[in-house]
């Protein structure tokens, strides 16, 4: 997968992108709408963004990438400079590798940034990304109450898909 800054092109190949351009800002607002209209459970469904979560995925600050599809932004990461990190994808792509390849590549970019630690807040009940966190290496911490961070370091940071 290659690494673009700018516009995706027409195919349907997913495209990974640098969302540093300031072309991308419409896209990443489209994005961030569609997550924040997705409809929130309680109980044990899994767990939508949460609206501060979006809030900073969607902010200038860090490096940001997007996985785009025919223009169309369709999952999206943040790695802050203090290491904390978000990543989000369009409920239509999940299950779909989407969040796998966008989370190797965050984790790639951040350590050739030169961050040593990641993390990703999350929750238990957003079951598939603490398992696919864990297949690649990273240490899941509980906090209690649900919810974890999800980290990052030393050789997970040089996981390969």
């Amino acid at each position: 997968m290659r690494l673009a800054q700018g516009t995706a092109t027409t195919s349907t190949d997913r495209l990974l992108v640098a969302l540093a351009h300031p072309s991308l800002e419409h896209a990443i607002a489209l994005f961030a709408d569609e997550l924040a209209r997705e409809q929130r459970f309680f109980g044990t469904a899994a767990p939508k963004l949460s609206l501060s979560s979006l809030g900073s995925l969607t902010t200038h600050r860090g490096i940001r990438l997007g996985m785009m599809v025919e223009q169309r932004l369709i999952g999206m990461s943040l790695v802050e400079p203090d290491g904390s990190a978000f990543i989000a994808v369009a409920q239509h792509q999940r299950r779909r590798g989407v969040g796998r390849q966008l989370l190797h590549a965050t984790i790639q970019r951040a350590a050739s940034h030169g961050h040593e630690r990641v993390t990703f807040r999350s929750s238990w009940r957003s079951k598939a990304f603490v398992r696919l966190a864990e297949s690649t290496g990273a240490t899941v911490v509980d906090h209690g109450r649900g919810r974890v961070d999800v980290v990052f370091d030393g050789g997970a940071l040089a996981v390969t898909p």
